[in-house]
This record gives structure tokens, sequence and C-alpha cells, in this order.
């Protein structure tokens, strides 16, 4: 088993994120944990792909990508509200703005929100992939608070691995606790238990790689226009039902990355998967 940020021997090197970028993302993860374990390392491809990883902490994205990012470049996607929010502004500032890709929220609900999954988002993030040969880490699916994967997952992974024509490696932070760790909305939690060397013991999991079927710009443009208003007003009937038909099979895949996903966590940790 691997270490924390340790770069398997005799692997092809590709460009590599920052130490600016690795460290900083790093050090809002291990406020909450201990240096996690390594599995699954090997399974990352040689070439750019979606790191798709779990949400039930809101230090998920962040610890995988810094210990992914030791041998490869790195994009985060990341709620467009989050540049502005108190916690986490200071490490994207730290960190690179750069290096973050923004999803539009929808509006929220109460304290919810979801991607607003607009495709100039996105395109965005495949060109960094396909000219910058970076490696996006997103988020399966929305962020849960009862320390289990939601009944839905996300569109965003599936979405952009049709777009960028790579694969996805799913893959999991689980932190060792009964309890939520590492949440935004508790930070007092989080200072306790670091100053009181409470910090829990965790994992990173890589699994294997995801490789989709084929699905044309086309097709995945109409998923999109489904999800804007003005564009689905334009939209004719037939144009409906085809942009339906390509969002069956693209919800499909996104329950083969949960199902991936669920089965690296405990049982009690996979909600219905």
């Amino acid at each position: 088993m691997e270490s924390f940020g340790e770069v398997p021997s005799g692997k092809n090197k590709q460009e590599r994120s920052s130490k600016r970028f690795i460290y900083t993302v790093e050090l809002l993860g291990r406020l909450a944990i201990k240096k996690p374990s390594i599995e699954g390392r090997e399974n990352l491809p040689q070439t750019p792909c979606i790191i798709a990883t779990t949400h039930l902490s809101d230090i998920d994205e962040q610890m995988i990508a810094a210990d992914a990012g030791h041998d490869r470049k790195i994009g985060l996607a990341s709620f467009a509200t989050n540049q502005k929010f108190i916690v986490f502004k200071p490490f994207i500032t730290l960190s690179g703005r750069d290096n973050f890709y923004d999803i539009t929220n929808a509006p929220f609900k109460g304290n919810f929100t979801a991607p607003s999954l607009r495709q100039t988002d996105f395109e965005k993030m495949s060109q960094a992939i396909t000219q910058e040969k970076a490696n996006i880490v997103i988020s399966a699916h929305n962020r849960t608070y009862n320390w289990e994967l939601p009944d839905k997952p996300g569109l965003g992974a599936v979405l952009l691995a049709h777009i960028a024509n790579v694969p996805i490696v799913p893959s999991v932070l689980d932190i060792h606790s009964p309890t939520i760790v590492g949440s935004s909305r508790d930070i007092l939690k989080t200072v306790k238990n670091f100053a009181t060397f409470n910090r829990p013991e965790s994992k990173i999991i890589y699994g294997q790689p995801i490789y989709l079927s084929e699905i044309s710009q086309e097709e995945l443009k109409g998923v999109f226009n489904l999800y804007s208003f003005e564009a689905r007003k334009k939209m004719s009937q037939e144009e409906i039902n085809a942009a339906n038909a390509t969002l069956s099979v693209l919800q499909a895949e996104a329950e083969q990355v949960m199902h991936a996903l669920a089965l690296k966590l405990p049982p009690e940790k996979r909600g219905k998967w």
C-alpha cells in the first residue's frame, strides 16, 4: 500500500500540479483528518481522465486532488459560490485560482444547491483536459449530510468524460469515523479535533477506469438544452424526445459510477447502492 503523495516507481511522468496547489488543498483536508493511506493509485491512466469522487465530506475532492497532483496536472471542479465562501476562498486564492473550474450553481433552496449544468462550464474543463492535459477532479454527486451516498447520482462526471472523450476513475475518500468529519458547516468540530489530536484515520481508494460508450457532441448539446429554460423553449418535441433518450443513457452511466464508488465504501456509507 502506498503512502499519501508517494509517486509509484517506473511510472511515466506527466506534467505535475504545482507544490503550491498540492500543499494548500492538502492543508484544508489535513485540518480534519490524518494523512490518508492510498490504495489503487496505479488505476489512474497515463493519459488525462476524470477523477469522480465521493462527496460525503467537504474535503473529499481536495484530498484526492492533492494526492493525484503529485504526478499529474489537476484541475478541481467547484461550485461558483465556493469562490466567495469564507472557508474555501483563502485556500482557493493561495493554491491558485486557475486550478479551479466553476460549475454554476442552481438557485439555493434552503442551504442546498445543485449544478445548473451549463455547457460553457463543461467546455472550459474539456479544453483544460485536451489542451493542458489536466485531470479534472469532480464530485460524482451532490453534497450529502447523512454520511452516506445519495439516492440520485450527479451527471457532471459522465457529461465531462463524454465531451473530453476520456475515462472516469471512481475515487473514494473513506474517513474512518461513525459521524461526519470535514464538514464546512461544523468548523468548530474540525478545530476541536485538530487541537485535541483527535483527527480520524482515512483511506483514498482509486477504482478501475470506466470507459463510456460514444455519444456525439450534438446529442450532448441536446441534453444541456434540456437544462436551459431558453434553449428548451426552442426545441421541437422530436428534439426533446431525442435529448431525453440521451439523458437516460447518461443517467445509467452515472449510476454505474455510483455503484463503483459504493463498492469502495463500508456498507453503512453506501446508501441504496
